[in-house]
């Protein structure tokens, strides 16, 4: 049996706290399941404005639409079940 993938989109990494707050409570606002997710590189901490997770092609292509729309690119990241 085929293990069924999610997928989260990152919406945004800032290095400032505010920058990523400011973004999630916009895609909040927009109807999405927004998270922030704290990672260091290189001894800098980011932090990166996650959305979902998504769990059909549908509602993957609908989040993606919905942020094109306001100019969000975002970076797929696919996840295990």
């Amino acid at each position: 049996r085929r293990q069924r993938q999610m997928c989260i989109e990152t919406a945004g990494s800032f290095r400032k706290q505010e920058d990523a707050d400011h973004l999630r409570a916009e895609l909040i606002l927009m109807g999405l399941t927004v998270f922030i997710k704290e990672v260091n590189r290189d001894n800098i901490k980011w932090h990166r404005v996650m959305v979902g997770p998504v769990q059909s092609k549908l509602e993957l292509d609908r989040t993606r639409a919905r942020l094109a729309e306001e100019n969000i690119e975002t970076i797929s990241i696919r996840i295990g079940q």
